[in-house]
């Protein structure tokens, strides 16, 4: 990614996996933030634990925007458009929920509290 490639999926596995394990291992409920951006990268993560995904749902220009104001960041605004193209979002038997992340940091904060704490 730091060249200017988008990462494919042999790319991506082994990541997962480790994420996966070092959750599965995680004494306290685990937090894990990735980008799982496929149903098979998310299996892999929910293989070893449970797990809710919050969907973080933006339109492509609000991310370019985003991405073109970091200074000295790795992932170019290049990449963005692989990163739609890869996404898949979250299905009606998936546990999660999808949020508007064009949303204010507190509002998109108190909606995923919300919604975990209405899981408990």
């Amino acid at each position: 990614m730091r060249s200017g490639h988008a990462l494919g999926d042999e790319d991506r596995e082994p990541w997962l996996r480790a994420v996966a394990a070092a959750a599965a291992d995680t004494v306290e409920t685990p937090v894990v933030a990735c980008s799982a951006l496929k149903r098979s990268y998310r299996d892999i993560l929910r293989a070893g634990t449970p797990a809710v995904f919050l969907h973080l749902d933006v339109p492509v220009d609000v991310v370019r925007s985003r991405v073109r104001g970091r200074g000295g960041h790795f992932f170019s605004e290049s990449l963005v458009a692989s990163q739609f193209e890869t996404l898949e979002p979250l299905g009606p038997d998936e546990d999660g929920v999808t949020l508007d992340a064009t949303r204010s940091l507190p509002e998109l904060l108190d909606t995923a509290r919300s919604y975990l704490e209405g899981r408990r």
